[in-house]
């Protein structure tokens, strides 16, 4: 998982520990890692379970592991995100409250080689972390990915879930911001100038609202930004941004978000290592 091509798409954290030893990894770093540690912290046990791995391999002195140099990471590029959105399946109706990274493993065995799976998460008033109840998954094989959507039905328990491309997934979701901001839109006159007027009232900007960041494509435009970051499972984080600082001759920009302190939440949540 970790040094999939789909994590290392994105991993910052795994990216930078690759380039300080040739790709080896310590273990001592990688038990570092919360998911891989729920599962065993016993060193041995998983090299263990490596030795068969053609993707991975492991120190002579069995300290450090790395991705095999005869295995490259694939070119990033926007042919590459073309062909993970077609490999990659929108479901909705899993229990919010039951529903576990193993569980979800276990439920698409045999349904086809899955390559990732991204549960969809909020946070609540009290600032947990909590699951939306839909997740992403992406198969190693257009053909896997098609015939879960050919499903007449696909049921979690007694659920009927509720499947979509990654393509028409963006396309309602554009759909429903669009009427919320139409909603906004038609709010009456004497509400408008309601809201002006408490705005007025002792306005000042939050502090720690503003977040920057860097590094993107050539060419990337705000809206790609929201689609990204709602496609990661943090569409709640889309929704708390007030205004994006940033147009597509750019690498880097500026990003506002609604609340004080609100930007170090979310950062902590956009850097925190799986």
């Amino acid at each position: 998982f970790y040094f999939g091509d789909v994590n290392m798409q994105r991993d910052k954290f795994l990216i930078e520990q690759t380039k300080l030893d040739e790709g080896w990894v310590p273990m001592s770093v990688m038990l570092k890692f919360k998911m891989l540690a729920s599962l065993s912290t016993n060193v041995g046990t998983i090299l263990k379970a490596l030795e068969e791995s053609e993707l991975m391999e492991v120190s002579e002195d069995k300290k450090k592991i790395r991705r095999r140099l005869d295995k490259p990471l694939p070119a990033y590029d926007d042919a590459y995100r073309k062909a993970q959105a077609e490999r990659t399946v929108y479901l909705k109706g899993f229990s919010q409250t039951e529903t576990t990274m193993h569980g979800l493993k276990d439920f698409f065995k045999d349904m086809g080689e899955v390559e990732n799976i991204v549960m969809r998460k909020y946070t609540d008033k009290d600032k947990k972390l909590c699951f939306k109840g839909s997740i992403f998954v992406m198969f190693k094989t257009v053909e896997d990915a098609k015939a879960l959507l050919a499903r007449e039905s696909l049921k979690c328990g007694e659920t009927e879930l509720i499947k979509k491309t990654v393509d028409d997934w963006h396309k309602d979701k554009a759909k429903e911001r669009e009427e919320k901001k139409n909603k906004r839109a038609k709010k009456t006159e004497g509400e408008a100038m309601e809201e002006e007027e408490e705005e007025n009232d002792g306005f000042k900007l939050p502090t720690g609202a503003v977040l920057h960041f860097a590094g993107l494509p050539p060419n990337t435009e705000r809206e790609a930004l929201k689609a990204a970051l709602d496609a990661a499972g943090y569409d709640d984080v889309v929704q708390k941004i007030v205004y994006i600082d940033h147009d597509k001759s750019r690498v880097d920009g500026h990003i506002r978000f609604d609340g004080e302190d609100s930007a170090k939440s979310i950062l902590e949540r956009l850097t925190a290592k799986p």
